[in-house]
């Protein structure tokens, strides 16, 4: 494991140009406490297994830890009968703004950017792309599920609950990248609430806003 993370760590120090050649095996020991080449080879046959298993370290699913962060925050909303819950849009704004708090400094997102490029040219990469969005979506999609429920909501067609975490995906990745070259175009607060201390982000406004489209209530005729 130490192997691997130090070899995440040189990617995140220069994750331009030709992908993953700046990985080298003598660099990866040093970096991992000093260690001989030796036992970098004791683990890898050569260079380019180790290359492969880095980046399925990297493009692990796991890594995206936003999707459990919301999954314990649906749980206090609570999907009983007569449970006190906050208003929906404090419940989104809330969840919203440290979503992105947690996603727009997470350096695993700076080095699956990075990666995207090479999906283009390498089936392998591309595979574990697929697998990472999908493992989000299948986190995602019951928080959802729940949450919306216990709001007394459903998706309206021609989207489903899996096109709507396809969508939040997208559109929390993409400001993500925004905000990293241009903050002051992503503000954090654009909307001042005092549910969640006066803050609400661009992010968690879009949310909402697109939520207040692409749902309507379950009682709803038709």
């Amino acid at each position: 494991m130490e192997l691997l993370e130090a070899g995440a760590d040189l990617l995140r120090e220069e994750p331009v140009g030709d992908i993953l050649s700046q990985v080298k095996v003598a660099d990866v020991a040093r970096r991992a406490g000093g260690r001989s080449i030796g036992a970098v080879y004791h683990h890898w046959r050569d260079q380019d297994s180790y290359r492969r298993d880095l980046l399925a370290y990297i493009l692990d699913p796991g890594r995206y830890r936003g999707a459990h962060e919301a999954e314990a925050m649906v749980a206090t909303v609570g999907d009983g009968p007569g449970v006190a819950r906050p208003p929906l849009e404090a419940a989104v704004r809330t969840m919203g703004n440290q979503l992105f708090d947690e996603l727009k400094v997470n350096p695993w997102l700076v080095l699956q950017m990075a990666l995207w490029s090479k999906q283009m040219t390498d089936p392998y990469v591309r595979g574990l792309l697929k697998e990472l969005y999908q493992g989000i979506d299948a986190n995602f999609e019951p928080v959802m599920d729940t949450a919306l429920q216990a709001y007394g909501l459903r998706v309206k067609e021609p989207f489903d609950t899996h096109l709507l975490a396809v969508v939040l995906t997208a559109l929390a990745e993409g400001l993500a990248m925004r905000w990293g070259v241009d903050p002051d175009a992503v503000p954090e607060t654009i909307v001042e609430d005092a549910e969640t201390g006066g803050k609400s982000s661009l992010f968690a406004e879009a949310v909402l806003a697109f939520l207040g489209w692409a749902t309507e209530p379950t009682d709803t005729k038709g």
